[in-house]
């Protein structure tokens, strides 16, 4: 599982691979120019954990501003939204959509082409803790029903449910669809 994180910097891309070197090894893939990088790390949450912790004191080092954006995947329109993370600091997607709730608005169509009850269904999976058994019983269908949509749900949209920060986003994309697609029928 590859955690996805971009990284905004006025630093140069030489002190930035000395500095993840320093801090993950060779477990990361950077890539980018002109100030904004993709940062893969194959190590997944393991290897965010390690650069969360240490993030704050190694901008202090590399003495420019840094910002790191976790993302659920890499698109081009999250990079919009880099500039809304306090400088020298990394935030997840879900945070930055706390303050600015136009995240949520602009990637709905990351979801626009899945039916409403495998919506409905992985909306209830995330509010189960990720338990196919305990959203089957709240949505009164089979626990493979669940497990199918999920699955069919990830397949299509390529995020991966199980890291707490992609199921919230998540989360809250379906909540507003829902609450969009109730409003233009109602």
């Amino acid at each position: 599982m590859n955690s996805y994180i971009y990284i905004s910097t006025s630093v140069e891309q030489e002190k930035l691979i000395k500095l993840f070197t320093k801090l993950l090894g060779n477990s990361y893939e950077l890539d980018g120019k002109n100030g904004v990088y993709k940062l893969t790390l194959p190590a997944g949450q393991k290897g965010q954990a390690l650069l969360q912790t240490s993030f704050r004191a190694a901008c202090e080092d590399l003495g420019g501003e840094v910002r790191g954006l976790i993302v659920p995947m890499f698109l081009d329109r999250f990079i919009n939204y880099i500039h809304l993370v306090k400088e020298n600091t990394i935030q997840y997607l879900f945070e930055v959509g706390y303050e600015d709730h136009s995240i949520y608005t602009d990637a709905q169509d990351l979801i626009s082409d899945i039916d409403v009850y495998t919506l409905q269904t992985v909306k209830a999976y995330i509010e189960a803790g990720n338990s196919p058994s305990l959203a089957s019983l709240r949505l009164y269908v089979h626990r493979n029903t669940v497990t199918y949509r999920v699955d069919r749900f990830i397949q299509q949209t390529g995020i991966d449910l199980k890291p707490f920060p992609n199921a919230v986003f998540i989360y809250f994309l379906i909540d507003d669809y829902i609450k969009k697609e109730e409003n233009i029928e109602g």
